[in-house]
């Protein structure tokens, strides 16, 4: 159909061993990953596409909104799990 886009995946999932660029653990960048994330994919977009793209990310938060066209909310557990349940969300 002509339209170009990504859908953005498990970008929740940030382990909390992993370590950034800059020596951050993820534990300490897990509230704002998902809006790394996106804005990374998001820029990208507008350089190459302009206004011509779909981003379908699974993971939001609170800021993200300027950086997606849509979303979803995944497929989360019944339960309170912090990896895979309604903490996840």
């Amino acid at each position: 159909a002509g339209v170009d886009g990504w859908k953005l995946d498990d970008g929740e999932f940030l382990p909390l061993n992993a370590r950034m660029h800059d020596g951050r653990t993820g534990a300490q960048v897990k509230s704002s990953y998902t809006k790394m994330y996106h804005q990374a994919v998001f820029e990208v977009m507008e350089r190459t596409k302009r206004s011509d793209y779909a981003i379908l990310p699974r993971a939001v938060g609170a800021s993200n909104q300027k950086y997606m066209t849509s979303f979803w909310a995944g497929d989360q557990n019944a339960d309170f799990d912090l990896q895979l349940g309604l903490p996840s969300v």
